[in-house]
């Protein structure tokens, strides 16, 4: 559905939309713009690994996500075991 489909008569629905795609816009326009670093160079070289898409998800579910400390850190030493190569 096109966001331009959505039922204007729910007035707060509609507006939301509206703003949501002037924000996706804006982020399109700012990443036309953005330079590749080291870190998105980092993570292509991860993903050729066979092993390296379920790393980088486990990475973000286990080490970034929780809120504790001591959660994250038992998972990054297990996941430190995976020989990854990137």
């Amino acid at each position: 559905m096109h966001w331009q489909h959505i039922d204007e008569s729910n007035d707060y629905y509609y507006k939301l939309a509206q703003r949501a795609v002037v924000v996706v816009k804006k982020w399109v326009k700012d990443a036309a713009d953005y330079k590749i670093e080291s870190n998105g160079k980092h993570l292509a070289a991860l993903l050729q690994d066979k092993n390296g898409l379920n790393f980088a998800v486990d990475f973000v579910d286990r080490v970034m996500r929780p809120e504790e400390f001591y959660v994250a850190a038992k998972s990054l030493k297990e996941l430190s075991k995976q020989n990854i190569k990137f």
